[in-house]
């Protein structure tokens, strides 16, 4: 019997060289190739409208827990939150894998994207975490929810190991800080997806290996502990097949015949029924049949079919770029208007429609703090990257200058 870490590690390699196949009769993309804009501007739109629908599908959830329910779906509804995840990853893994099959043969710029990733990634954050920290420190204080008053003792040292666990992505878990066992709900549980997204990240250059993408060993190295990584985490193998068809999507729609044909208004209608017959006729969308049903729906999107027009509209473009943002964000200013600022006792004793209307009128703050966040906090890191990769450039050169400079990795065995 295989075990899990076995079953993830083959997996990825079985994946890497039969999408290296099917690569094979995809058309090349010119050296000179620039991203497709417009292309990306449907999927934007798409990741806004995904990031909403995570925000509005938790708030669901904060109505049945302010009411003592505990952090549950509705019966027959968690499918709406499982398929925005599978999404999301599949959304990931079409734009990345997208960028190693359009370099197959040739050079990527790897130092630039690990850069940009980090970068893009960290300092929101980073912003986050301290946000939750501020908002337990407070509930803890007035003993809000529970927080507080854990039978246990924790010294200031074993809070700050607990805090430092959270900075790390969640790659090193998330524990209860001080003992508030909702610690997780803070960030309306967000971040167990960062793990996944990051791990496959760091497998790219291992992914490349079959495509000929040509990297320095150091990235190879990189993709080999990644390696190393997924088999000691041993996640949940359900959890990793979205990434997986998220790659066949990618090399799907870089088929002409297929991305002109998913085009049509007939896949716009055929991608919004896959999309809800997941929510509402499965008990779970993590198996096959309902993932090949949102990797259809992910393939139209990145077929640069734009649903009549919506995925361009100005809303669904600047929820996109809020995206991160909003999903790192919402929860917490979700936990302190019904924790902090309503309290646990009046929001427990809103009916449905008073409910409703405090989540409506809460939506605007909400999109600020993503707009104010993504404004000021991750864009200025990303232009950046340019500078930040320069830096780095000639440092690496410095120190490389005594030994003289390594050879890059070729799977074809070129120089």
């Amino acid at each position: 019997m295989l075990s899990t870490s076995e079953i993830l590690v083959g997996g990825t390699i079985a994946a890497a060289v039969f999408a290296a196949l099917l690569a094979r009769v995809v058309p090349a993309a010119r050296p000179s190739a620039s991203p497709d804009e417009h292309r990306l501007s449907a999927l934007t739109g798409f990741r806004g409208l995904l990031a909403f629908g995570v925000f509005m599908h938790h708030s669901f959830i904060w109505g049945r827990y302010s009411h003592g329910r505990g952090w549950l779906d509705a019966d027959g509804f968690h499918q709406f939150g499982e398929s925005r995840v599978i999404l999301f990853f599949m959304l990931t893994a079409t734009l990345f894998y997208g960028r190693l099959v359009d370099s197959r043969g040739r050079k990527l710029d790897w130092l630039k994207l690990y850069v940009s990733r980090l970068l893009r990634l960290g300092p929101a954050y980073w912003v986050a975490m301290s946000l939750m920290f501020a908002v337990i420190a407070y509930a803890t204080v007035n003993h809000i929810d529970g927080a507080g008053t854990s039978i246990f003792h924790f010294g200031r040292d074993e809070i700050l190991q607990q805090c430092f666990a959270w900075m790390g992505f969640s790659l090193l878990g998330m524990p209860a800080i001080d003992g508030y066992f909702a610690t997780p709900v803070v960030t309306a549980v967000v971040t167990w997806t960062l793990p996944y997204e990051i791990t496959f990240y760091v497998l790219l250059p291992l992914l490349a290996l079959p495509l000929r993408v040509f990297m320095p060993a150091t990235t190879l190295a990189l993709g080999l502990a990644a390696a190393i990584w997924l088999a000691a985490l041993a996640p949940d193998p359900t959890k990793c097949l979205p990434f997986a068809f998220g790659m066949a999507v990618a090399l799907a729609v870089r088929v002409p015949q297929i991305a002109r044909a998913l085009r049509h208004g007939i896949f716009s209608i055929a991608s919004m029924l896959a999309m809800t017959s997941v929510v509402f006729l499965f008990p779970t969308a993590f198996a096959p049949l309902p993932m090949l049903l949102l990797a259809f729906s992910m393939a139209v999107v990145a077929s640069d079919n734009d649903f009549f027009g919506v995925l361009r509209w100005r809303a669904p473009q600047m929820l996109g770029n809020w995206a991160y943002s909003l999903y790192l964000l919402h929860g917490i200013a979700l936990y302190t208007l019904l924790m902090l600022v309503i309290g646990p006792d009046r929001a427990a004793r809103l009916s449905s429609l008073e409910y409703a209307g405090v989540i409506a009128a809460f939506v605007p703050v909400v999109l600020t703090l993503a707009w104010a966040s993504h404004r000021w906090i991750e864009s200025p890191p990303m232009r950046a990257v340019p500078a930040v990769v320069s830096t780095l450039r000639r440092g690496v050169a410095r120190l490389r200058a005594p030994f003289g400079r390594a050879a890059a990795v070729s799977p074809a065995g070129k120089a």
